[in-house]
């Protein structure tokens, strides 16, 4: 069975790529732009993943953070240009070239930690 991916990320384009990218590594992806989206979905989706842009439209992709912990034990990645400010001490921030930009499989989701 394919790992749910829940994507948040309001950049069509970026949405779009990373779309196709996971689904052609075998990955079930349910792409959404806002988190109001992302917040009502959850509920219903279970995802094993989510992939989460900080710059969302109608909220702040921190703020929606500590929400969406609320509502699943899904690990979340954060994939933003926003590296800097309200970033500062509170994540860690990898630059990546997406040429060297690999997805993994994993067999069952683990918790790494929060």
């Amino acid at each position: 069975m394919a790992a749910n991916i829940l994507l948040v990320e309001d950049d069509a384009d970026t949405a779009r790529a990373l779309s196709r990218a996971l689904e052609n590594s075998g990955y079930r992806v349910t792409a959404v732009d806002t988190g109001s989206e992302a917040k009502a979905l959850i509920v219903h989706l279970h995802p094993d993943l989510i992939l989460l842009d900080l710059m969302l439209p109608d909220t702040d992709g921190l703020v929606l953070t500590t929400a969406l912990k609320g509502l699943t034990n899904a690990p979340i990645i954060i994939c933003s240009a926003r590296t800097e400010g309200a970033l500062h001490g509170r994540v860690t921030c990898r630059p990546y070239h997406q040429t060297r930009f690999a997805l993994a499989r994993w067999s069952s989701p683990r918790r790494v930690g929060r």
